[in-house]
């Protein structure tokens, strides 16, 4: 399976290699389709970033007073850190992309850098939350959690092998959190979130 990086950047050298106008051609229009696939996975930029600074919001809000005032604090200080550096990068990427090729592949490596930690930050609000307050406020969590695994799959789904780490990231520790809990039924809990995540993926795939 190919890796994000290579969904979107297949050697260069093929659009200098060729000797017959076919294979140019070829590598012309490989070249865009991957400026398509960074084009597509900019456009939702806005959008992705006020959902993730909601969700942000509304999970700090409601394990404030129930979970540890540091784990609130440290999880959303890491989490708004993160979010300004995404929202710069957007804000720099709206301003300029480059039009060499290369630079533009570069430039949306570090993109996808910036969705997987976010991706793992997501992961960390998981497993460290879920133990604390009741049944509403787990529901709340996995909701919100699961909620941005399948908002990103028009962002993520061209490039697979990357939205397969992205859920990895973010749904796994949420899925082994529950299957680990004292919950009598955790481990059903756990099989169910799983078949809806695979679920998710093969909707991903199609």
């Amino acid at each position: 399976m190919a890796t994000a990086a290579e969904s979107l950047a297949e050697p260069a050298a093929l659009a200098e290699a060729g000797d017959g106008d076919g294979f140019v051609d070829d590598a012309v229009a490989r070249d865009a389709v991957r400026r398509d696939k960074v084009r597509a996975m900019y456009a939702y930029n806005g959008v992705s970033l006020a959902g993730h600074v909601i969700g942000a919001v509304v999970i700090v809000l409601i394990y404030f007073g129930v979970a540890p005032i540091e784990l609130c604090w440290r999880w959303g200080a890491a989490f708004g850190v993160l979010w300004i550096v995404r929202a710069l990068q957007a804000l720099r990427i709206y301003r300029h992309r480059p039009e060499p090729l290369a630079e533009l592949l570069a430039q949306a490596r570090w993109w996808q850098f910036g969705a997987l930690v976010t991706a793992a930050l997501w992961g960390v609000a998981a497993w460290s939350f879920y133990g604390y307050g009741g049944a509403l406020h787990q529901i709340t969590l996995i909701v919100v959690v699961y909620t941005f695994c399948v908002a990103c799959i028009p962002i993520l789904a061209p490039h697979f092998a990357m939205y397969l780490v992205f859920v990895g990231l973010a749904f796994g520790p949420a899925v082994a959190r529950v299957a680990v809990s004292d919950d009598p039924l955790g481990q059903q809990v756990a099989v169910v979130l799983t078949i809806a995540l695979v679920m998710t993926i093969m909707l991903a795939r199609n």
